[in-house]
């Protein structure tokens, strides 16, 4: 036996965080513990600027300062508080940036995890919480294996199409990076330069002229 437990275990989790693809080994054979690390995982991904997939550290990890910044602020309301990140001040547009992303993908996890529950209702006793929000978490993480029923040791074969469409989608939301897939979704992004929107008030004034 020796090492090579350790030698799986290490391997599926880089090849998990760095959204590589790979499934060396069933994983859904593991602890619990160790299945929820591997969930984790998925969610988290690599660090900022790589390609993998995820939230990514350095986001997560601003986002826990900000939550540490807005307790200090409670306890002690009249003291300066900053987010520091490396030794230096992060800008309150970057942090509300990392925010709005991070509640962005939130409410999208959440908003598919539930359509995919409806799109897999039919198969019935092998539907489960964990297989469900695995999909969704690999799908968006760009991780490749999941969890439950499609975990690394079977196929997606199982997975209605329109299943397999809307992880298609979640996967183009995950590598493109949310907000920019919102940005590219936006009317106003389309909208012609000087463009404005027409005011009812304007056009009252102008018939009253």
């Amino acid at each position: 036996m020796g090492s090579e437990p350790l030698r799986k275990a290490l391997f599926q989790v880089v090849a998990i965080a760095t959204s590589t693809g790979y499934g060396t080994a069933d994983y859904m054979l593991w602890p619990v513990i160790a299945q929820i690390v591997i969930l984790m995982l998925m969610v988290v991904g690599a660090s900022a600027g790589s390609t993998a997939g995820g939230l990514k550290l350095l986001r997560i990890s601003l986002a826990v300062k900000v939550a540490k910044r807005q307790l200090n602020r409670l306890t002690h309301p009249r003291r300066i508080h900053t987010v520091r990140m490396n030794g230096e001040q992060v800008e309150q547009e970057q942090v509300e940036l990392i925010v709005g992303m991070l509640l962005v993908w939130i409410l999208l996890f959440a908003g598919a995890s539930l359509l995919m529950a409806l799109i897999m209702a039919p198969m019935g006793a092998d539907l489960d919480v964990l297989s469900v929000i695995g999909v969704v978490a690999s799908a968006l993480g760009n991780t490749g294996p999941a969890m439950g029923e499609f975990g690394p040791a079977v196929t997606w074969a199982s997975m209605p199409n329109t299943g397999l469409l809307l992880t298609g989608i979640l996967m183009w939301f995950g590598r493109l990076e949310l907000l920019t897939a919102v940005i590219l979704f936006s009317p106003s992004t389309w909208r012609e330069p000087g463009a404005r929107k027409k005011d009812p008030d304007d056009e009252d004034q102008n018939n009253v002229v």
